[in-house]
């Protein structure tokens, strides 16, 4: 099967199953008999087809057949070629290709007396393989090929990764195109790019836009691990717009200017901030640190009464939760809700954090400080949920909001690409925490030929405006060097309606 970005009208008015037949036999060298195109429709444009291979006996088109070496090498020599092909962008069929699979399918004898390796053979046939996918979403998908984006339009066509009903799946798929195209809203709302080498993990929490809409800022938290110029631990920043039309940074998704830069705790990592209020009100940061009792890494809660005394890095509570069982750490705090009453001692946190209970097997857990003061945890079966989809048990911070009266998630994780490299990808997830679809966030100019590799996305409502905020990792270079976007867009006018 062939999916191609034209109509049938247009496929026709090209040379229709001529021209097809042509382009596939002069790109894997072989003639135009073999080559029969079994169906054309809508929807782009989908053509199945067969390449028939011609043998002296009774057909026989599985690739793992022993009963003629002969066509299994055949077989196995086709459908190699169609996959090169395919995967190397050397298969010109006139038009960008959006989806490729190939299937290999033994003919009966007494209906054929040829061998067919067909892209979606309907003939009476006995299946001896499953199909194989070649591209998907216009991003090669062969085991062993570089994951290269072929068509980047169908690329950006985000897509759901599963099916619930009719209603949930409208809903899920128009939050997942908006969510991956906010990088559109750069062109009326304020916006970011921030390159910040090895700094990760940047959480937006407060931000001021000026009465002329021209000069802003926002808080957030920073990152900084081994290996950076500032000594490692959690800081709090602030970052302002600029003014001066004339300055190089001025405009949108142009950089920032960096100010007010202060560390809050030393040797920590992974902060996260909930807020209770304004910036008057008390604010929490949930982060990772080692407990010098037990030398293991234990998940802290800290309270600054105000976002003065915050950025004076003076907390006026610390909470350090036990971890419970035989788990090795427990790490990367994500805010699930918290029922505030005026100290961490008396309120109800809930945080999803990941844990190793095993020494191999990472999990995210769930745990709820209770008003009682006690914390108690429990091991999800997220990682199975992420496994099922290809992605690795390895949890980036997780951010829930609700859209038209239904829970969802974004986050990041990362999965193995065609055998080859890990790619980092943007997740929406559902409210049991089951991937949902893969944002592939396009980029703005002149960034729009990053593709890939985005990851540890934010999503937190600020007054009357949503803060999504992601990161994208460039390893071209063999060290990894990160880029942080940030999109301030309004509530109203972004979400889309029902």
């Amino acid at each position: 099967m062939v999916r191609m970005e034209w109509s049938v009208d247009e496929f026709f008015s090209n040379g229709g199953t001529t021209a097809f037949i042509d382009r596939v036999s002069g790109s894997l060298g072989i003639h135009a008999s073999e080559i029969k195109v079994v169906s054309v429709y809508e929807g782009s444009l989908v053509i199945n087809y067969d390449v028939v291979m011609e043998d002296d006996g009774y057909s026989n088109s599985s690739s793992t057949s022993t009963s003629t070496t002969t066509n299994a090498e055949k077989l196995a020599a086709i459908k190699s070629k169609q996959i090169e092909a395919y995967s190397t962008g050397s298969m010109d069929l006139g038009a960008p290709i959006s989806d490729v699979s190939l299937k290999v399918v033994e003919a009966e004898p007494a209906t054929s007396s040829t061998s067919d390796n067909s892209s979606d053979s309907t003939s009476t046939s006995s299946d001896d393989s499953s199909e194989e996918t070649i591209i998907q979403g216009g991003q090669i998908t062969a085991p062993g090929y570089p994951p290269i984006v072929l068509n980047t339009e169908t690329y950006f066509d985000v897509r759901l990764l599963r099916s619930k009903d009719t209603d949930y799946d409208a809903k899920a798929l128009r939050l997942a195109q908006t969510l991956a195209n906010v990088t559109k809203a750069c062109l009326a709302h304020p916006c970011a790019i921030l390159k910040t080498g090895t700094t990760t993990y940047l959480d937006p929490f407060f931000h001021v836009f000026g009465n002329d809409g021209a000069g802003w800022s926002f808080w957030t938290l920073e990152n900084v691990g081994t290996g950076a110029s500032d000594p490692q631990g959690i800081y709090l920043k602030e970052v302002v717009s600029v003014d001066d039309t004339t300055d190089a940074n001025y405009g949108p998704g142009a950089p920032l200017n960096e100010i007010n830069k202060n560390m809050l705790v030393a040797d920590a990592q992974n902060g996260k901030v909930w807020h209770t209020g304004g910036v008057d009100r008390p604010i929490l940061m949930a982060y990772d640190a080692v407990d010098p009792t037990d030398g293991l890494v234990h998940i802290h809660i800290n309270k600054y009464d105000n976002l003065d005394q915050m950025r004076a890095a003076v907390s006026s509570e610390t909470v350090i939760m036990p971890i419970n069982g035989p788990s090795l750490y427990e790490s990367k705090p994500s805010f699930e809700s918290v029922e505030w009453h005026q100290s961490i001692a008396n309120s109800k946190i809930t945080l999803y954090f990941e844990t190793n209970p095993s020494g191999n097997a990472v999990k995210l857990g769930k745990g709820i400080h209770g008003i009682d003061g006690q914390w108690t945890t429990e091991e999800t079966i997220v990682d199975l949920l992420y496994t099922t989809d290809g992605f690795t048990a390895s949890f980036s911070p997780l951010h829930p909001f609700i859209y038209q009266d239904e829970t969802f998630y974004l986050t990041g994780s990362e999965r193995m690409q065609n055998n080859v490299q890990f790619d980092e990808n943007v997740l929406l997830l559902d409210a049991d925490m089951t991937p949902l679809s893969v944002l592939p966030m396009q980029l703005p100019s002149p960034m729009e030929n990053i593709l890939g590799n985005h990851t540890v996305a934010t999503l937190k409502r600020m007054s009357d405006t949503v803060a999504i905020s992601f990161q994208h990792r460039d390893d071209s270079t063999g060290v990894n060097e990160y880029t942080q976007s940030f999109y301030f867009v309004d509530l109203q006018q972004w979400l889309p309606k029902a």
